[in-house]
């Protein structure tokens, strides 16, 4: 029997967009992939999850949301809230992050003002409590797995 995957993608350009495609072109698994495009990082981060969540909610009356048998979400939402708001059939399915960065390392942009800095350290928890949601986390690199 094949694994049903749904994938929520909150941000996809770039190597993001990369690691969407790598996986639809290698995977073994019958992926169903939901996406957002690839700008607005600190909105996509704080409210991606509840979208995402809201949409399959409409499509679960609709009946249109694909069973799954797990659930998939980059590092670019909150999984924690993805995983607290999904449909009930879907809350309990093994859920997994891909952390294709993660923002307590990632570097401020140059352009970014101070007291925006100090305030986005949310960015950093929201990643945290991401991983404390998830039942198995996946890095994209071992210095980001350490760092």
């Amino acid at each position: 029997m094949t694994t049903r995957v749904l994938a929520f993608q909150p941000w996809d350009g770039g190597s993001h967009r990369a690691v969407r495609r790598s996986i639809e072109r290698h995977a073994e698994h019958r992926w169903t992939f939901r996406t957002m495009p690839g700008r607005g990082p600190r909105w996509r981060l704080r409210l991606a999850g509840l979208t995402f969540a809201a949409d399959e909610r409409a499509r679960a009356t609709a009946g249109e949301s694909p069973d799954a048998d797990a659930i998939f979400a980059t590092s670019m939402l909150s999984l924690s809230d993805l995983r607290a708001t999904l449909p009930p059939r879907l809350r309990g399915r093994p859920h997994v992050l891909y952390m294709h960065e993660n923002q307590i390392a990632y570097p401020a942009s140059p352009k970014t003002r101070e007291r925006d800095r100090e305030r986005d350290t949310h960015l950093a928890f929201t990643n945290l409590a991401s991983i404390e949601a998830a039942d198995r986390v996946v890095w994209n690199s071992a210095w980001n797995r350490r760092s």
